[in-house]
């Protein structure tokens, strides 16, 4: 497939079911409801209602692009605002996409091979955004580029006539939820014996609230949290609610440095506390807490909202933070050392990838579902709800059971 698909037909786009992780990208518009809204409900216009039916068929995930504030989660509430790329310089224009494209990195992250659907006007795409994120290894898909606004309108109503989901493809999940059980149940069980090696070699799980810099982390590896209360079904032992690594692509971070973002804040002013603009697992607890309690109204109107706050902001955000760190440091983590270089071919991807393919209930239900009383369950991601895991990229993939192998050979080595 081209990177930049230009003008494709809606039979095109709907049949595009390789696989690959796809994330949508929508651009914002003009015309806006009068009150704060979910930012996937602000927006009244038939373009725009347009542009989200579509990905949230055709992607597994999708993000608004906000002239005033970069990039946003649908689920998040947003006041009305009067901003556009279309007054800006071209210089502010590449400042708005540098700072989008920081976000992506730090929230989204790219899958190298994945597919970037673009649903926005040139303005948003070609002041570096679309370029970085190929330089990144996405491949760009532009449904609508060269399309007037009337062609563009007809493409997305052409597209929600067919109303069938894209991806994954529903034959092929039909088919794997018939053969899946058997061979799904014996990997699901030699993943977890791996992971009772791992803590015999380590010692046993450590809660993250327990953590410090001088415990003795490898400088690369892969993380696996569990989370108290929630158990296998076949038997006591808890099950993985979260698996994650640092970055794939080449960077100072390190496991700890990971870990440590996850963990907050250990003294400072603010002790207990933490910073979910800089950990997207802390983000998502954030929001589940805030929509499972009764918060004050300030803190939701700023949860997620930028790549950095005032002060003021912080101190408001304050007592969130701390129940974040709270729940988050309760859970027992165990980790492999996975020391290769960082890259799109890194065994630290793989086994990511992998281990949350095998252990997600989005695509195929898993032999060990969520409990009842799980936080998790009141997650603004839908990939969260589905999945029963504390992630939203690769839930909704085939894992390879290859990843398996990689993982005994680092964890053996």
């Amino acid at each position: 497939m081209a990177d930049d698909a230009q003008g494709l037909s809606s039979t095109a786009a709907w049949s595009a079911t390789d696989g690959a992780r796809r994330i949508g990208l929508v651009g914002c518009v003009k015309a806006k409801r009068d009150r704060p809204s979910l930012a996937r409900d602000l927006y009244v216009s038939t373009l725009f209602e347009g542009r989200r039916d579509y990905v949230e068929r055709s992607c597994s995930e999708w993000w608004i692009l906000s002239a005033a504030h970069g990039l946003v989660d649908p689920a998040t509430v947003l006041a009305p605002y009067n901003v556009t790329l279309k007054t800006m310089s071209p210089a502010d224009r590449r400042a708005w996409a540098a700072r989008v494209v920081a976000e992506i990195d730090r929230r989204v992250g790219i899958t190298p091979g994945g597919v970037v659907e673009l649903h926005a006007g040139r303005e948003y795409c070609e002041f570096g955004l679309a370029e970085a994120l190929q330089a990144r290894g996405a491949r760009i898909e532009r449904p609508t580029a060269g399309l007037g606004i009337g062609q563009q309108l007809a493409f997305y109503a052409a597209a929600r006539s067919e109303a069938r989901p894209v991806s994954p493809d529903a034959e092929a999940v039909d088919a794997e939820r018939r053969s899946a059980p058997d061979r799904r149940g014996d990997d699901l069980a030699r993943l977890y014996d791996l992971l009772r090696l791992t803590a015999d070699r380590t010692g046993g799980p450590r809660r993250l609230a327990d953590c410090s810099a001088s415990s003795g982390w490898p400088e690369r590896g892969v993380y696996f949290f569990f989370e108290p209360g929630e158990l296998r079904a076949a038997n006591p032992d808890l099950r993985v609610v979260r698996v994650g690594t640092h970055s794939l692509v080449p960077s100072k971070s390190t496991l700890w440095s990971r870990l440590s973002s996850h963990q907050g804040n250990r003294g400072g002013s603010m002790p207990g506390g933490g910073n979910h603009r800089g950990s997207i697992f802390r983000l998502h607890v954030g929001a589940a807490l805030l929509a499972a309690g009764d918060w004050d109204d300030t803190i939701g109107a700023t949860w997620g909202i930028g790549s950095t706050s005032s002060r003021a902001v912080r101190e408001a955000e304050y007592p969130l933070e701390r129940a974040v760190s709270a729940h988050i440091g309760a859970m027992p983590l165990l980790w492999v050392g996975i020391d290769d270089p960082a890259g799109p071919d890194s065994d630290r991807g793989v086994v990511e990838r992998g281990a949350i393919a095998l252990l997600s209930g989005a695509r195929v239900p898993s032999p060990d579902p969520p409990s009842p009383s799980w936080l998790g369950h009141h997650a603004q991601r839908p990939a969260i709800r589905g999945s029963g895991l504390w992630n939203v990229n690769h839930v909704d993939e085939r894992y390879d059971p290859a990843f398996l192998d990689v993982l005994e050979r680092w964890i053996c080595s």
